[in-house]
């Protein structure tokens, strides 16, 4: 009889301890849901990687980030909802896509900077620095925890070499939408509307003269098969993006492990600016091996293509003044990381 009580009690102890849940070791993990829209091999993904890589480093296991990429979690659209509610820990969301939600935040767009390592360091500083930014995170249950941006988008096109400004009045360019087309039309382009995965078929019909981009684009869509000229080094606009995360989830987090998260961020940053700008001069070397001719803009010539971009920030301010929000001190913090870190 005794031995038949202690089997069932050994039986109920392995079951117990075999059952998903069991508080043991591995219970004691934080695990922390990364989501976003890129692909495997993209320059985000790697940054990814890394941001994952360092948060395991740094907590020496004691957090673990789950990476879902490629809108595995969520389509592009729904990535600041799915954080907010949870469904992800953290999201990447690009203020461009959500000027909507996060109008205060497309500031990051504007032409004051030009590489990726300056627009990142800008970025990184102005998500922590300015207390209105965070509020505009905070209303969706959600913060901050790194910032990026890439290098200034040029102008590429099929037909015409663009050398001065003078020579981009009257072409019809594609551009991403919003302020993009209010820097377009201070040139006498005229801004062509057309989704990104439409762009190689629209180059083939000649719908337009040219496009606003960057060369990762270029060669993610396969336009370096059509496009003749690149001009390379402008001031025509950026894409920024943060890293947020869930609010609740960021208060139940360990402090080491939320010291853990910022200087992991904050080195992703860093590796994203510099990889970046690394593959934007990569693929600059590939596209005039190929036979595409690249017209590269010196300081004294960026400050010409300059001049229209005069009083650009008033078309920002009033749109925030529109909406009934505090633009100036935004600004004022943006221009003076600007004058700090771009070159």
């Amino acid at each position: 009889m005794k031995i038949t009580i202690r089997f069932l009690l050994s039986a109920v102890m392995v079951f117990m301890f075999c059952m998903p849940g069991t508080v043991d070791a591995a219970d004691n993990v934080v695990k922390l849901k990364l989501a976003d829209s890129y692909p495997v091999g993209h320059t985000c993904y790697k940054m990814a990687l890394n941001f994952k890589k360092r948060v395991e480093e740094i907590t020496k296991g004691k957090a673990v980030v789950e990476y879902y990429p490629s809108e595995q979690l969520g389509k592009l659209k729904d990535l600041l909802r799915i954080c907010s509610s949870g469904v992800a820990d953290i999201t990447n969301v690009s203020p461009n896509f959500f000027a909507g939600q996060l109008p205060l935040n497309t500031l990051m767009a504007s032409p004051f900077y030009t590489t990726a390592v300056e627009g990142s360091a800008i970025n990184q500083r102005l998500l922590f620095e300015s207390p209105e930014i965070i509020n505009e995170y905070s209303k969706y249950g959600v913060r901050p925890i790194m910032g990026y941006a890439t290098n200034q988008y040029d102008v590429v096109t099929t037909k015409k070499q663009v050398k001065n400004p003078e020579d981009v009045k009257g072409l019809k360019i594609r551009t991403p939408g919003g302020f993009f087309d209010k820097i377009a039309v201070r040139y006498g382009i005229s801004p062509v509307s057309i989704a990104s995965p439409e762009m190689y078929e629209a180059a083939q019909r000649g719908v337009f003269d040219g496009m606003l981009l960057t060369f990762p684009a270029v060669k993610q869509y396969r336009l370096n098969e059509l496009v003749k000229y690149y001009t390379y080094g402008l001031r025509l606009g950026s894409n920024p993006n943060s890293y947020i995360i869930n609010e609740k989830k960021w208060q139940s987090l360990p402090n080491d492990v939320k010291d853990a998260v910022l200087q992991a961020g904050k080195e992703a940053s860093g590796y994203f600016g510099e990889n970046w700008d690394k593959e934007q001069e990569d693929l600059a070397v590939s596209f005039a091996k190929a036979g595409g001719v690249i017209t590269r803009i010196s300081k004294e010539k960026l400050k010409a293509w300059m001049q229209p971009m005069k009083g650009i920030e008033e078309d920002w301010l009033n749109d925030m003044e529109k909406k009934g929000l505090a633009g100036r001190p935004v600004f004022d913090k943006f221009q003076k990381l600007c004058d700090e870190i771009a070159k």
